[in-house]
C-alpha cells in the first residue's frame, strides 16, 4: 500500500532508442547526464559517446512539402494516440490494450504503423534524476494549502521519467507592411467659471490629450529558431514556462543519448507547426511595428506579412516528468532537463483555505472591536 493516497503514474522507459550493450558485462547501458556518457548500471563501466561530426542542418520548408518529405530518413513504430492528453506513444507489436504512459488513461490499440522523420538535433540531459527529485521536494514543501496527507510526498527513481520532447524550429525572413496611428501626449490650459462668494470666478486647469496622426511603413525582420512544440504530452503553458532552452548547444542526433529515456513522437506536422510559428512571429512583428511607429501611444490598423527563405529542423529536448493521481485527478510536474526550471500543478486543500479565511475574518473582527 502506498504511504500516501497517491497513485504514481509513470515509470522510466525507453521508446525510440535501440539497446546499447556494455562492452564489459553485456548489460544495457544508460545515458548519464553527469558524465555525458553511457554508463552500465550493473558494473559501472563508462562508454563515451563520440560527438557527431555532421552539422545540424536546416531543411528547406517549401521543398520539403513539395518533394522531400517522402525521401527523409524515417523511424517506423507501432503507435497509439491518447484521446485524453493527445500524446503519441509507441507500443510493443503484440500489445492490444494499455494505459497512456503520460496520464494513465486506458487506451485500446489498433494496428497502426507510423513513420517519423528522424531528428536532426538533440540536447542531451544535463540535470540528473536526483537533481530533479530534490527540486520537486523543495517545490512541494513551499506549496501553501497542500492536503495534509501529501506532506513529504516524494517520487522514487523508477516513477520519474526522463523524456525527450519533440519540437520544430523555424527560420524565416519576414517583410511586413503596416498602417496605423502615432499618438503624442500633449496638454493645454483651459478656462472655466465657478460661482464663489456670490460671484462668478474664472479659473484655469491643465487638460491632457493625445494628438493622433496617421502613419504607415515597412518592417523587415529575420527570425531564427522559432520554437514550436511538436507533441502534446505537456500543456502549452508548461512549454512556455520551462523556457529558455539553450538551442545553441544542440548536438547532432545520436541514439546513444536516448538510452534509458523515453522519446515522444511528434503529433504536430511540419505544416501545422509553421502555422503556430507564424503566430509567434506575428506577435514579435507587432512589437517591432510599435517601436517603428514611435510616439507615446500607438494604434495598429492593418498588417500584411509575407515570409521567404523558410527552413526548419526537427529536434528533441530533455525533460524530467512525473505524474500522480489524487482523488481521481491527474497532477504532474516537469523539470527542464538542461536548466532545471520546474513547473507543476498540485491539489488544494479547501478545508485549509476556509480555515485560513476564517482566521483572517476573526482577526479583522477582533481589530474592529478593539479600535
Amino acid at each position: 500500500m502506498e504511504p500516501y493516497p497517491v497513485q504514481y503514474l509513470e515509470g522510466k522507459i525507453s521508446d525510440l532508442n535501440n539497446n546499447f550493450n556494455c562492452k564489459k558485462c553485456g548489460g544495457d547501458l544508460e545515458y548519464n547526464p553527469e558524465v555525458s556518457s553511457l554508463e552500465c548500471p550493473f558494473c559501472g563501466q563508462i562508454n563515451k559517446i563520440e560527438k557527431g561530426k555532421k552539422e545540424i542542418k536546416e531543411k528547406d520548408y517549401e521543398k520539403f512539402l513539395d518533394e522531400l518529405e517522402s525521401k527523409e530518413p524515417v523511424i517506423e513504430k507501432k503507435t497509439s494516440e491518447c484521446n485524453s492528453c493527445g500524446s503519441v506513444f509507441s507500443v510493443e507489436p503484440d500489445t492490444i490494450s494499455t494505459e497512456c504512459p503520460y496520464c494513465a488513461t486506458p487506451v485500446v490499440l489498433h494496428d497502426k504503423i507510423s513513420k517519423f522523420i528522424k531528428p536532426a538535433g538533440i540536447h542531451p540531459f544535463r540535470i540528473t534524476a536526483e537533481n530533479a527529485r530534490e527540486k520537486f521536494s523543495k517545490w512541494i514543501k513551499k506549496r501553501w494549502f497542500l492536503p495534509s496527507e501529501m506532506k513529504g510526498l516524494a517520487f522514487p527513481e523508477e516513477k520519474l521519467t526522463g523524456i525527450y520532447l519533440p519540437y520544430w524550429t523555424y527560420d524565416a525572413n519576414s517583410i511586413s507592411y503596416y498602417s496605423g496611428e502615432k499618438g503624442l501626449n500633449k496638454s493645454t490650459t483651459k478656462s472655466y467659471s465657478v460661482f464663489e462668494s456670490g460671484k462668478n470666478v474664472t479659473k484655469t486647469k491643465e487638460v491632457k490629450y493625445t494628438d493622433w496622426e496617421h502613419t504607415s511603413g515597412v518592417i523587415f525582420n529575420p527570425f531564427n529558431d522559432v520554437l514550436v512544440a511538436a507533441g502534446k504530452t505537456i500543456p502549452e503553458r508548461f512549454n512556455e514556462l520551462i523556457k529558455p532552452w539553450k538551442l545553441k548547444d544542440l548536438s547532432p542526433f545520436k541514439e546513444e543519448y536516448l538510452s534509458g529515456f523515453r522519446a515522444e513522437k511528434y503529433s504536430v506536422s511540419v505544416k501545422e507547426g509553421f502555422v503556430t510559428a507564424k503566430e509567434k512571429m506575428g506577435s514579435k512583428i507587432r512589437e517591432l511595428i510599435r517601436e517603428d511607429i514611435g510616439g507615446d501611444e500607438q494604434k495598429i490598423h492593418d498588417v500584411k506579412s509575407s515570409f521567404d527563405k523558410i527552413s526548419f529542423k526537427h529536434i528533441l529536448l530533455p525533460l524530467w516528468m512525473s505524474s500522480f493521481r489524487y482523488k481521481n485527478k491527474v497532477y504532474r510536474f516537469v523539470v527542464n532537463g538542461v536548466t532545471g526550471e520546474l513547473q507543476g500543478n498540485r491539489p488544494w486543500s479547501w478545508r485549509k483555505i476556509l480555515l485560513f479565511l476564517f482566521a483572517i475574518a476573526a482577526v479583522i473582527a477582533a481589530l474592529v472591536i478593539i479600535f
